[in-house]
């Protein structure tokens, strides 16, 4: 292999977030969001990937006094719940808060779950590219590529999303658990994806081969979790189309000048 293939395979990971980023932004093209803000949001997702690389250190490094089997369920669980699932989305969710919550253009239920998922697929972007410039063979590469970019990286964008989904429906509605209930939902659906995959290892060594039934679950978890993050949308598109706030703020904006 030419010395010069990883990175290659690198530039390559950076494809399924971009490409999803461009998705994200045609479900909000209604009342598109500035470009500046999206790309922000992106910025500060690409930074809570070594934020949350740091917090998964320090976390693992506090409990490594806990009586815990290296490889049994219960540090399968630790690892996906707590190292993956809660620090990630804590991360992925503080970098959207830090970086546009505030700014007088998220003013829209739809914008939580447009610049949550952007942040998120920052995050996924990085993370992508060190998957596949740790790969050394084309196919082992072209078999994660596929994988990540049909399962982990519209996971990250969906798991975070929710969380935005939950965070806007609070602050322009006063309603629902908001920001720790969208972490809990994320958090959840982020835990049990990776639980799935950790848990084959100490799983095989009870029922060997048959551990591989658990491949089916990130696909199954996937399609639910995509179902459950397109409603959400909807609901928030609804809701903003019905503001007379925003339709006022619509007419006003595309009013051409006298």
């Amino acid at each position: 292999m030419d010395a010069t293939t990883p990175y290659y395979f690198a530039l390559a990971g950076a494809i399924p977030a971009l490409i999803a980023m461009w998705w994200i932004d045609r479900l909000d093209a209604k009342r598109p969001e500035p470009p500046r803000l999206l790309r922000k949001a992106a910025f500060y997702g690409t930074l809570s990937a070594v934020a949350a690389i740091i917090g998964g250190l320090i976390v693992d490094s506090v409990v490594k006094n806990v009586a815990m089997p290296p490889h049994g369920f219960a540090a399968a669980a630790f690892k996906a719940f707590i190292i993956a699932g809660l620090v990630e989305e804590v991360c992925k969710f503080g970098a959207m808060r830090i970086a546009v919550w505030n700014k007088a253009d998220f003013d829209e239920r739809m914008d939580g779950i447009v610049y949550a998922s952007r942040a998120a697929l920052g995050f996924a972007l990085v993370e992508n590219m060190l998957y596949m410039f740790s790969q050394r063979e084309l196919g082992t590469a072209m078999l994660v590529f596929v994988l990540r970019a049909c399962l982990s990286v519209p996971g990250h964008m969906m798991w975070t999303g929710i969380a935005g989904a939950f965070a806007a429906r609070r602050r322009f509605d006063q309603r629902g658990t908001g920001t720790l209930g969208g972490l809990f939902v994320a958090t959840l659906f982020h835990g049990l994806f990776d639980f799935s995959i950790f848990a084959m290892a100490p799983l095989s060594e009870s029922i060997g081969d048959a551990a591989a039934v658990l491949l089916v679950g990130p696909f199954v978890l996937t399609y639910v979790v995509y179902r459950y993050f397109r409603r959400l949308q909807r609901a928030a598109l609804a809701a903003d189309n019905a503001d007379p706030v925003l339709a006022g703020r619509h007419v006003a904006t595309a009013a051409p000048a006298g």
